[in-house]
């Protein structure tokens, strides 16, 4: 994807269902030439429906890949909901916290997207067992592979499943 063919483009939402147009095998980092076909892109979101339990990875943080620099300047906003610790994934929020210059917030949220309650009465949709599982490892995983790599300008959000609906 050649630079700058979304010169306008601020704001980016993706959805990533199970099934659909994504696999237990995506690479994450194949959305980077999106980044850099988008210079004026400040805000990112990421959906990601239905994951699998496999491919979790727990090797040496060495051994995640890294693009070759590309400043993404205006990247301020980052959300990936529905985050797991497979090792793409890890990479892309390593990638965007090395590149987006700009970044101010990262959000990375194990629950899955829609699964939160407003706090005024409404209660979260159900999650399984399994799914308060992945949040927890996928929790630890942000704290192995993502946490350092956090740089003092920006803040790192990892919200919990919603201790008022789930026992965490």
């Amino acid at each position: 994807m050649a630079s700058g063919k979304f010169l306008h483009l601020k704001f980016l939402s993706i959805l990533l269902m199970s099934g659909s147009n994504f696999d237990k095998d995506y690479d994450y980092l194949s959305l980077v030439p999106v980044f850099q076909a988008s210079p004026s892109l400040e805000t990112f979101r990421l959906f990601v429906w239905e994951h699998s339990m496999y491919h979790w990875f727990e090797g040496d943080p060495a051994s995640l890949r890294r693009l070759p620099q590309h400043c993404h300047g205006n990247l301020k906003s980052v959300k990936i909901i529905g985050f797991f610790p497979q090792k793409r994934m890890i990479e892309l929020a390593c990638h965007l916290l090395e590149n987006a210059t700009s970044l101010e917030s990262l959000t990375v949220d194990a629950s899955p997207a829609n699964y939160r309650c407003s706090g005024k009465g409404r209660k979260c949709c159900p999650l399984k067992a399994t799914a308060i599982v992945k949040a927890r490892k996928s929790i630890l995983a942000v704290k192995k592979y993502i946490k350092g790599n956090v740089p003092s300008t920006v803040k790192l959000n990892v919200p919990k499943p919603c201790q008022r609906c789930h026992r965490f």
